[in-house]
């Protein structure tokens, strides 16, 4: 009985990690592709204008607001509409920190691929745990799901 669960283990986690790394290794030149035109992708979203934007907003409507105060008047939109920019920026800022992890995961994956010429033979747990995100198990498929974003 321990010998078949073994062989299921092996067949449906062990097993697909290593074809699915493998798969990578033998097409990496269109995966440097896919690679590059994700590195640009994050590199593109230039956060510090849309931070630099945010924040010309938000002074404009600082000076809006003290002269309102000054007059008296009700200055409660303002007061929203500063908050709402204050939330649009620490958005702004988590994106970036989101990339910036997504862009490192790329460069990982790609000097791996520029370091591994052949296939590898046996399961490697750290290299699985370094380069494999999940394994989604579907009714007639495993998708596995590499942290570069790149499926197999």
């Amino acid at each position: 009985m321990i010998h078949l669960v073994l062989l299921f283990v092996y067949f449906y986690s062990v097993a697909p990690g290593v074809r699915a790394i493998n798969t990578i290794i033998e097409n990496k030149e269109s995966i440097r592709e896919t690679l590059k035109t994700n590195i640009q992708d994050v590199l593109l979203d230039n956060a510090d204008s849309k931070v630099s934007k945010i924040e010309a907003e938000m002074l404009n409507l600082q000076k809006e607001l003290i002269k309102k105060a000054n007059a008296r008047e009700n200055y409660d939109d303002l007061t929203q509409a500063i908050e709402d920019l204050r939330e649009q920026k620490r958005k702004v800022y988590a994106d970036l920190a989101e990339k910036e992890g997504i862009n490192k995961r790329i460069k990982e994956m790609r000097g791996f691929l520029d370091s591994q010429n052949l296939s590898i033979t046996n399961y490697d747990e750290e290299l699985v745990r370094k380069l494999i995100d999940k394994v989604v198990v579907y009714d007639d498929e495993i998708k596995i799901v590499f942290k570069s974003g790149i499926e197999v």
